[in-house]
Parts: C-alpha cells; structure tokens; sequence
C-alpha cells in the first residue's frame, strides 16, 4: 500500500482537524522541533515558502502547516502527551490509548460505521456494542509507513506491514473435481458431499489466524454477513470484476 503526500503553491495540501482542549498558538518551527525530538519528521516546502510536516510513524498523517514558514503560525494541533509517549505494545497501553491512537494532525484516514453490527471496531462476534471493547484496527491507527522516495515538495510512503506480502486466492466451489483451473496463486477446492461451498467458505475463513487479512468475495449476503462476523472483509463479485478487468 503506497500513498503520496504533496504540497504546491498558492495550496496547502491539508485539513485543519477539530480538538478537544485548549488550543496553544505556537510556531511551525516550534512544532517541528518537537517532533523531530519524538519521531521522524518530514517537512515538505512549496516554492513560495508554504510548509507541511507529514509523520511516516503515525500513518503518512499531516500533522501540521504553516503559510509563513519555520517563523509561520502552526496550524495543526498536536497531542504532545500522546507523542512523548510514542506507540506501546498493545499490553502496556492505558486509557484511552487502549481504543485509539490520538496524536493529533490536520488529517487522518477514517472508515465508518464507528459503531454497531457493521462497524469494524468491534472483536468479531460482539453482540455487545459497548467503548470498552471498541478498538481502532491497526491498519488504520498505528501500523507505520516507510518513506520510499523523498523530495522536496513531495514523498512517497509505503505501510511496512504491507509490503512484500503474498496474496493467496482461494476458490471454493462445488461439483464435479473435473474442473482444471491452473493460474498461479489461485487454489480451487472442492466442497465435500452433503456439504456447500458456503460452509467449506466459512471453515476456511475461521481456520485464518487472528490478525490477518483475509476477504471473501461474495454477492450473497448470507455469505458476506458470516464472512464479516468471522473478522473477514466481505466484497461483492462485482467488484472483484471490475478490478480484475483493469489488468
């Protein structure tokens, strides 16, 4: 997964993000130098002197702006605690932390619903729709970026926990074992007699250890609300033809 940040003239490539608290007016360069001191930092500069400070560690986040430079005002808020304190294992977090990262910044990337039997917050098969078991997934909270190309007005940035990675495609189907599928990397499997191929999905889907990534393709919705209580990402068919005839 690559994302590209930049910033041109005359348009400061961020959104300024609400906060709770008091808002302490400090410089760009004040903000900067702190986060410099914490996490590694990149500042990208527009021909005419605009400034954006982008943290690979927490996501590619923009974390604040300025239109005036290192002397400018800083426009992001940031949670000084929270980056003083860094990213803990999971173990060691509390409050707060414990549900969602809260560094601050201009912007961040977000999925809804945040809450109910469709939200992605929740363990899979929570029937208990309560904050103290809602937890922001790692993939969109604290899982970092490495920078893979940096310039000065832009950067190109890579979530580590990505990269590299194999994709298997499995098959499930049923009928006759006559079927000859040989494309690379896809597996065809065979339901057994008395048994469907949406059961065999269902199997294959819990068999996955937690944490990984595992997504069912499926236009039926008996299959895509199991696959989603199972802690898998359920698409419909349509939409795996629609990426697969791109090339």
């Amino acid at each position: 997964m690559k994302c590209l940040i930049g910033i041109g003239a005359g348009v400061l490539v961020a959104m300024q993000a609400g906060a709770a608290g008091p808002q302490v007016e400090r410089t760009f360069g004040e903000d900067i130098a702190f986060l410099k001191k914490h996490v590694e930092t990149v500042v990208l500069t527009a021909p005419d002197g605009k400034q954006v400070a982008v943290v690979p560690a927490y996501q590619g986040r923009v974390m604040t702006s300025s239109a005036g430079g290192e002397a400018g005002t800083s426009f992001g808020w940031l949670n000084y605690p929270a980056i003083e304190r860094g990213i803990l294992p999971e173990e060691k977090r509390e409050g707060l932390d414990r549900h969602i990262l809260v560094f601050g910044g201009e912007e961040r990337f977000w999925l809804g619903p945040e809450g109910g039997q469709h939200a992605i917050y929740f363990p899979p098969g929570t029937t208990n729709f309560v904050f103290e078991v809602w937890k922001t997934p790692a993939l969109i909270d604290s899982l970092p970026f490495q920078v893979t190309q940096s310039l000065q007005d832009r950067v190109v940035l890579t979530m580590l926990e990505l990269e590299g990675r194999s994709v298997k495609e499995i098959c499930a189907a049923t009928g006759a074992s006559s079927i000859a599928v040989r494309v690379r990397g896809v597996r065809v499997l065979f339901s057994e007699p008395g048994s469907t191929a949406d059961a065999l999905i269902g199997r294959l889907v819990r068999a996955e250890p937690p944490g990984r990534c595992v997504v069912v393709v499926s236009s039926d919705a008996e299959v895509a609300g199991a696959a989603r209580r199972a802690g898998a990402w359920p698409v419909a068919s349509d939409a795996l033809l629609r990426l697969t005839a791109r090339g």
